[in-house]
């Protein structure tokens, strides 16, 4: 243990340094967390907006069957993104609903023009 004023070695009990005469604070060893093992509330919902994202991009290429999965699929992905194992996971599934959001609109983009060039000729 050393003086956390001075830097001399001290002796393993000593409440003073016995070279500057500071009072010796007494640091409490580290606990160390085993990153394996994931703690809070969102550990889940990264796996749970994979497969919704999935869903979300096959259901975009209908009008409107995806704008709920997409939904969830953002909300999902948020949320997971809080999780430390399954960030990636989470990462992923937010770039799929991105994709899911820009089908989704260009399909709907698609379909209002030819409904108006169906309606103006």
């Amino acid at each position: 243990m050393y003086c956390q004023n001075c830097g001399y070695k001290l002796k393993e009990n000593s409440n003073f340094c016995s070279f500057c005469g500071k009072k010796v604070e007494k640091v409490e060893p580290e606990v160390v967390i085993d990153p394996n093992i994931e703690r809070g509330p969102f550990k889940g919902f990264a796996k749970a907006a994979f497969p919704v994202s999935i869903v979300a991009i096959v259901g975009s290429f209908f009008i409107i069957y995806g704008l709920i999965p997409i939904l969830y699929g953002f909300i999902l992905s948020g949320l997971g993104l809080y999780s430390k194992q399954e960030h990636d996971r989470a990462v992923r599934s937010l770039k799929n609903c991105i994709i899911a959001s820009i089908i989704q609109t260009s399909i709907f983009t698609l379909f209002i023009v030819i409904l108006v060039l169906a309606i103006l000729l």
